[in-house]
Order: structure tokens, then C-alpha cells, then sequence
């Protein structure tokens, strides 16, 4: 249990030691029947080959199916889907294996796998189908040639089958016919035999005979050859002793003709020495003078060209204070005109206010003007109903009848009569012309204060 808590196991599998369920006996029968039956054997092996993780044919099938496009990869079954998908992500053939109902990857290629299941459900790519199209032409292929030497190999065996049940009918007579022909060939071959033994026989002695003659020679060969060889070597070292006395007396003249000519070449190369140095000396004199002559010469050039840099600078530092100056002066002005250039907007925006408050100021007297025409219509409709019908009724009939001048005259007498009823109509449309004029003479002082008021 300590080894169990330490550790993080994915399950446990319990096993019962004994038929009897006792805690102190232990059958190892039906512990490994049981073992085998859960299929931990089996596990176990494919763990020591090297193949842990492994997957079934149906997970990969449904995670891949049904975002398949292709139909000559959607048309395969579980299996070959499974290592089409495989072969679809480059996973080579020795890092995993097939089984009946799973795939069984080596410890390596566990990633591959969680790759694979990661991206499920998304369709293949254009390079993925290619593969796996160029797989199942392979093993198309394959198949057809697998297919051709089956046929070839039925071929064979029903040959071989065909002539077998001819063998039995034509057995009989060929064994006899062999029997025959065997005895003929052992009587031919006695007598072969013999006169091979004889040609043998001679054949030997006359081996012998030339190999006895043949070291006899031998023997006088190399006799001979010793003796040639001792006379050849003796001459060879007399010959050799008159040539080396003939080629030391050659050297030793050309060495002293050679040492003569060395002790001439000395002297002349001495004497020759001495004038070139002489030569070299004179000549170094002559460079020292005119290297001094060329050196006056650049400092002197040094100096002018010196006193003309100064004057250039000179003159570009005066120029430079020049257009400093000028750029100053330009500056200032476009300031100027940009200061001027504002203000005029600033005044146009200015004016621009003054006539939009304006006409804004003017707009809303206009509005609460028609406000107060409105709510004093309104009261005079409360208080004096039937002179508005009256008035209306009028007004319909003057529409009606325009060219008869005697309903007009009509009309006119009607109002005569209405403000003879109600003389108060009268003092209150004159109060009101009154004020509209008021409003209209409101000094511009007072204009000006409540713009003000309204900006602030």
C-alpha cells in the first residue's frame, strides 16, 4: 500500500490467490489463469517488445470519418483508414504495429499519436490526401502482383497435380522399361571401368618414368647455374672496380678545374661588389639632396593651401551669418502675416457668431411671440366661444360667396353687431399690438447684454 500511495497508477487490478478466498494460501494456477484471462500476459509482452501505448482502430476512425471528403479514403474500413492516417502524417512503419482491434505505437512515437487525436475532426490537407492516395496505389499494386505470382504459383501446383495422375497410368510400363535399361547400363559401365583401369595403369608408369627423368635433369640444371652464376659475379666485380677507377680520375680533374674557376669568380665578384657600392653611395647622397628639395617644396604648399582653407572658411562663415539673417528676417515676417492671417479669421469667426446669435435671438422672439398669440387664442376660445363660431361661420360663407357684394356687406354689419356685444374683444387685440411694438423697439444696448449673457 506504501508502493501503491507513492506512486500514481491509472487502475488496480485485484486477483484472488485461491478458489477458498483465504489470505494465507497462494495458487499460482489460478492466479496465472486469471492473469491470463484479464489479459495482463498479454500486455505485459507487448510492453517488453516495446510497443506501451496503443490505440484502437474505432477511435481513430470516428474522430477522422466524418471530416473526410475523399471517397476513396472515406470508402476503407477501420484498419486501413487507421494506417492511411498514419502514413498521412509521416509516421514511419517501424515505429509502430498493427494488431486485430489496435494500434500499437513504441515509446517514442507517443507524441505523434497525441498530435494525431489533437487535430480531430478537422479535414485532411491537400498534401496529407496525396499521400495517402499514392499508399493505396502502392498497395493496389502490390496486391496485383501478389494476385499474378498466386496464379503463377496454382499454375505450378495444378501442373504438378496433372502430372502426378499421369504418373500413374505411364508408371508401370517406364518402371519397367527402367529396370531393363538400368541392367544394360551396370554391364556397360563394368566394361567401362576396366578399360579405364588399364589407360590408369599406363598412364602412372609413364608418369613415373618422366619424373625420375625430369629431377634427374633437374639436378644438372642447377648444377650448371651455380657455376655461371660464380663465373658471372667474378667478372661483373672486376669490370665494376675499372669503371670506379676511371670515374675517380675524371672527378678529381673536374674539381680542380671547378675550385680554379670558383677563385676567378670570387675576385671579379669582389671587385664588382666594391664599385656598386661605391655606385650606391653616391646615389644616396644625390636622393637625401632632392628628398630635402621636395620636402621645402611641401611645406611650402602645406602653407598655402593652409592660408586658402582659412579664407574659405572665412568666406563660408560669413555667408553662413548671411543666410542665418535672412532666414530670421523671413521668419519674422511669415509671422507677421501668420499673426495678421489669424486675426482676420478670429474677426470673420467673430462675425459669424454675432449674426448667427443673431438670427438666433431673432428666431426664438419670433417663436414665444406665436406662443402668446397662441395662448391667448386659445383663452379667448375659452371665454368667448360663440364669437369664434360666428366668426368662423363668416368666414366660410365669405369663401363660398366672394363675387356677391351684398353677403359681404352682410358680414360687415355682423362684426359691427359683435363689438357692440363685447367692446372688452376690442381693448385686448389693441394690448396686444402694443406690446408686439414694444418688443420690436427694444434698444440694441439690451441686445447686446443678453448675447453676452448667453455666451458666458
Amino acid at each position: 500500500m506504501k508502493n501503491l500511495k507513492e506512486t500514481e497508477p491509472f487502475f488496480v487490478r485485484c486477483v484472488n490467490p485461491n478458489m477458498e478466498k483465504s489470505a494465507k494460501k497462494w495458487d499460482e494456477r489460478v492466479v496465472e489463469h486469471q492473469l491470463r484471462c484479464g489479459g495482463l500476459v498479454e500486455a505485459l509482452k507487448v510492453l517488453k517488445l516495446g510497443y506501451p501505448t496503443r490505440v484502437p482502430y474505432s477511435t481513430l476512425y470516428d474522430g477522422y470519418h466524418h471530416a473526410v471528403t475523399n471517397p476513396l479514403i472515406k470508402n476503407m474500413g477501420p484498419e486501413a483508414f487507421s494506417t492511411a492516417l498514419l502514413i498521412a502524417f509521416d509516421v514511419a512503419e517501424e515505429d509502430y504495429e498493427l494488431g486485430l482491434t489496435k494500434i500499437f505505437f513504441k515509446p517514442s512515437k507517443a507524441a505523434v499519436l497525441d498530435t494525431i487525436m489533437a487535430q480531430a475532426g478537422r479535414p485532411l490537407t491537400d498534401d496529407q490526401s496525396q499521400k495517402i492516395t499514392r499508399w493505396v496505389v502502392q498497395k493496389r499494386l502490390k496486391q496485383t502482383i501478389g494476385l499474378c505470382k498466386t496464379f503463377l504459383e496454382l499454375r505450378k501446383r495444378v501442373r504438378l497435380a496433372r502430372a502426378a495422375t499421369k504418373w500413374k497410368y505411364i508408371g508401370r510400363v517406364t518402371s519397367y522399361v527402367a529396370f531393363s535399361v538400368v541392367r544394360h547400363l551396370k554391364k556397360a559401365r563394368q566394361v567401362i571401368l576396366e578399360r579405364k583401369r588399364n589407360a590408369a595403369a599406363k598412364q602412372i608408369q609413364s608418369f613415373f618414368r618422366g619424373t625420375y627423368e625430369t629431377a634427374r635433369y633437374r639436378n644438372f640444371v642447377v648444377k650448371c647455374k651455380k657455376a655461371t652464376k660464380s663465373i658471372w659475379i667474378s667478372y661483373r666485380r672486376w669490370n665494376e672496380r675499372v669503371l670506379l677507377k676511371q670515374w675517380l680520375e675524371v672527378k678529381v680533374q673536374e674539381t680542380r678545374k671547378r675550385k680554379e674557376e670558383e677563385r676567378k669568380k670570387m675576385m671579379e665578384d669582389e671587385a664588382r661588389r666594391k664599385a656598386e657600392e661605391e655606385r650606391m653611395e653616391k646615389e644616396r647622397k644625390r636622393l637625401a639632396e632632392e628628398e630635402q628639395l621636395r620636402q621645402k617644396q611641401r611645406d611650402e604648399q602645406e602653407k598655402r593651401r593652409m592660408e586658402e582653407e582659412k579664407r574659405k572658411q572665412e568666406e563660408e562663415e560669413r555667408e553662413k551669418r548671411e543666410a542665418i539673417k535672412r532666414q530670421e528676417q523671413a521668419s519674422i515676417t511669415n509671422a507677421k502675416q501668420k499673426e495678421e492671417a489669424e486675426r482676420a479669421e478670429r474677426e470673420a469667426q467673430q462675425k459669424k457668431r454675432e449674426n448667427s446669435i443673431k438670427l438666433h435671438v431673432k428666431k426664438e422672439q419670433n417663436i414665444e411671440e406665436k406662443r402668446k398669440r397662441d395662448r391667448e387664442e386659445k383663452k379667448m376660445k375659452k371665454q368667448f366661444p360663440e364669437l369664434y363660431q360666428s366668426d368662423d361661420d363668416d368666414d366660410d360663407d365669405g369663401d363660398k360667396n366672394k363675387d356677391d357684394s351684398d353677403e359681404n356687406s352682410d358680414t360687415d354689419n355682423k362684426k359691427k353687431k359683435r363689438k357692440k356685444k363685447f367692446p372688452n374683444l376690442i381693448k385686448v387685440k389693441m394690448m396686444k399690438k402694443k406690446k408686439e411694438k414694444k418688443k420690436k423697439k427694444i434698444p440694441k444696448k439690451i441686445q447686446n447684454r443678453k448675447i453676452k449673457k448667453k455666451k458666458e
